[in-house]
């Protein structure tokens, strides 16, 4: 097993499985690829476009957080 792909939704749920794939990878000399799919309905609520904007950010401090903890 070369890669893993974890999607998250930035819940806690999630973000244990991103640690988890992250030591498994870790151990194995594998790759982890991070991704966050957000499909928004045409009159989204302002939280959730806020939430989809802050996106890019969000996975930008998860992936220094990893790259920190497990390279």
């Amino acid at each position: 097993m070369n890669t893993i792909l974890v999607t998250t939704d930035f819940s806690f749920a999630a973000k244990n499985a991103v640690e988890y794939a992250a030591k498994f990878t870790q151990q194995t000399n594998g790759k982890l690829t991070i991704a966050n799919f957000n499909i928004s309905p045409p009159l989204a609520e302002p939280v959730v476009c806020r939430y989809i904007k802050d996106t890019p950010e969000i996975m930008e401090e998860m992936s220094d957080a990893i790259q920190k903890n497990y390279s």
